[in-house]
């Protein structure tokens, strides 16, 4: 949803497909004319486009969009009451049912004949119990959760259950499946999707300038600096999409523009004026205040900016704390496999491929940990290029290190390290992302064009790219026909080794963890390899990547996870420096790179509830810079890590 608030309006699509039965049965308790109902659903998605920034984590979001579709279902009642019409007898057939092309011809004809019984049965209830009963029985919605739909109290949903069960005889129930009724899948799924897409579109393009200054005025009275950090991906893409290009004609639209370039500019060269790192104080009550759908997900990769891992998991974890269930079948896998320290592993692969692509969750630091402790095995196995997703900076190479605005996931400390890292041992950087306005298949599509121009004209040397999430994946991906990793596969005739960091993502609880994760006690992150030289690369049919990372479980040492220190040494800050101020943030940047706006190779807070002093920092000179409380710097100096 954040993304499609964001401008990334094709993304709807995953929308529609997940929730189109559960509104098509929610509507069909109202409505049994296939054309009334689609007619419906199609106002009720558009409804959801326009209000989608409404929508708060208060309830479900299936919950809001039932509210929404039987809101529309009875304003449309109501508009029919004057002028009724007779239903064609084509439009009251029976409903789409499941695929039945793998039955013999006469369990298809059961299995068809039973499932119109009970529709016809479900059909017959009057409409109070029908739209419990769709809710309940077909889509299994809680009872709390249709309480909430239809303003009903939980003991009225029972009771309305009760008596449509009983309306209903046994024998159906026992005779046919039940989630196979009312659905609404295949060339209808298809059909209403194209349509509704279509429709935001045209709601897009015919927005009144006035939506745009009211937009654009409400993000710019934000009341703290910070808050324009989170919308400037939102801002970029508005920037240059085709809407912004059409309201450009506008002469009304000049003072908009002014501020929207102003804005760009303050957030280009004035980033040095705002706190991009904080104390987790702050940063956890700007959550706890925020009030948007995707504030759990925002949180979370600011609270890695600043090294905060063990919070990064406990925010992202209110997004989804679905438990993987434990299975024999997995805890026998795990155990007849050999397990392979991954890092070897890769270096050894890297021999025989000329690209090598690896993801990350964003939010997740170690990933580019991990990334960074391939590349000097990488650089003696003739890898020359990086290539990073995340990367805006065409300057880079000649500066030689990153800074604030280099991108916006690279200013956080491991990933800044990794870039620093890169360019000491002789990497050559360079940025691949696809234009502001690109999203989904475009965006695979030009994200491997751009990188496949880049290795055509930098031929010598192997090339190494970083990206997040599926655009390493080879095969089919929904929506996207290809992520970029098959497509530059496609394009370039050339098998890239495909590494997956995210299938098994860190859970703040342990015991939520994957059973693979929980079994890893090397404390390095493995690959698993079957008797016969299988390597592990998920359990489902479609296999997206060549590996899959098994990352350990986290240990926090004096507040702080374990993985930060490999490769690096401790500094202790003075107790001298820190026995005249209760709370301080204290950052390490590599020499001169302060004053130029650079990344910190570390960052760490020392309050009352977290006493850690220590500085996790590879060999070379740094500045020490120590804020208080109110981010007033209160100390710097310089030392040398020998």
């Amino acid at each position: 949803m954040e993304r499609v608030l964001d401008g990334e309006t094709e993304l709807f699509e995953i929308l529609l497909r997940r929730y189109n039965e559960l509104l098509y049965r929610t509507i069909r308790s109202y409505f049994d004319q296939e054309s009334e109902i689609e007619d419906i659903m199609q106002d009720a998605y558009a409804k959801t486009y326009q209000k989608l920034y409404q929508f708060k984590n208060e309830s479900t979001f299936s919950t809001w969009v039932v509210r929404i579709g039987i809101n529309e279902a009875l304003q449309r009642k109501r508009k029919l009451k004057s002028h009724r019409t007779i239903a064609l007898d084509q439009e009251r057939s029976v409903l789409q049912i499941a695929d039945t092309s793998a039955m013999n011809p006469e369990n298809n004809t059961i299995y068809k004949e039973s499932t119109a019984f009970l529709e016809r049965a479900v059909d017959s209830l009057p409409q109070k119990y029908k739209i419990i009963y769709m809710l309940r029985e077909v889509e299994g919605m809680e009872i709390q959760e249709i309480s909430k739909s239809l303003d009903l109290t939980p003991s009225n949903v029972k009771v309305r259950l009760f008596r449509a069960r009983k309306m209903i005889k046994d024998s159906i129930f026992t005779a046919t499946n039940t989630k196979n009724i009312f659905e609404f899948g295949n060339h209808k799924c298809d059909r209403l999707v194209e349509l509704v897409l279509k429709r935001i579109e045209d709601m897009e393009e015919s927005k009144p300038i006035g939506h745009y200054h009211n937009r654009f005025d409400s993000l710019l009275s934000m009341p703290q600096k910070n808050e324009l950090y989170k919308i400037y991906p939102a801002i970029s893409r508005f920037l240059s999409s085709h809407r912004f290009r059409v309201v450009l004609k506008s002469s009304s639209m000049n003072k908009l523009l002014f501020v929207l370039l102003s804005l760009n500019i303050t957030l280009v060269f004035g980033q040095s004026k705002s706190e991009i790192y904080r104390f987790s104080k702050d940063i956890l009550s700007e959550i706890d205040k925020d009030t948007t759908a995707w504030k759990y997900q925002m949180g979370a990769t600011e609270l890695s900016f600043n090294g905060y891992y063990r919070e990064v998991l406990q925010t992202w974890d209110k997004i989804d704390i679905r438990k993987q269930k434990d299975t024999e079948e997995d805890s026998l896998y795990f155990t007849g496999s050999n397990k392979v320290i991954a890092k070897e592993y890769i270096i050894e692969q890297s021999k025989n491929v000329q690209i090598i692509i690896i993801n990350e969750a964003h939010h997740i630091s170690k990933h580019r940990t991990f990334t960074k402790s391939l590349l000097k095995g990488l650089y003696d196995n003739g890898y020359r290029h990086l290539g990073l997703e995340a990367l805006f900076d065409r300057t880079i190479n000649e500066r030689k290190f990153p800074v604030l605005e280099s991108g916006y996931y690279t200013k956080e400390p491991e990933f800044g390290n990794l870039i620093s890292e890169a360019l000491k041992i002789g990497f050559t950087l360079f940025a691949y992302e696809a234009s502001n306005g690109k999203n989904g298949k475009e965006r695979e599509i030009e994200q491997a064009e751009n990188i496949q121009k880049y290795i055509e004209n930098n031929p010598k040397g192997k090339v190494l790219v970083h990206c997040g999430y599926a655009h390493a994946y080879e095969n089919d991906y929904p929506s996207w026909g290809k992520a970029m990793a098959g497509r530059l596969k496609e394009n370039m005739k050339i098998d890239p080794l495909t590494i997956n960091q995210t299938m098994f993502l860190e859970r703040s609880n342990k015991d939520n963890n994957h059973l693979f994760v929980r079994l890893n006690n090397s404390r390095e992150p493995i690959i698993l390899i079957e008797e016969n030289g299988h390597i592990f690369n998920g359990k489902s049919e479609i296999k997206q990547t060549d590996i899959v990372i098994i990352h350990p479980q986290t240990n926090y040492i004096n507040h702080r996870p374990d993985w930060v220190s490999k490769g690096k040494e401790i500094y202790t800050i003075p107790l001298s420096k820190i026995e005249k101020h209760q709370h301080l943030l204290v950052l390490a940047y590599r020499n001169n790179e302060f004053e130029s706006n650079g990344i910190p190779a570390d960052i760490v807070e020392i309050t009352d509830s977290a006493p850690t002093s220590e500085l996790y920092l590879s060999k070379g000179d740094y500045t020490i810079v120590m804020k208080d409380r109110n981010y007033n710097i209160v100390e710097e100096y310089n030392i040398e890590i020998e």
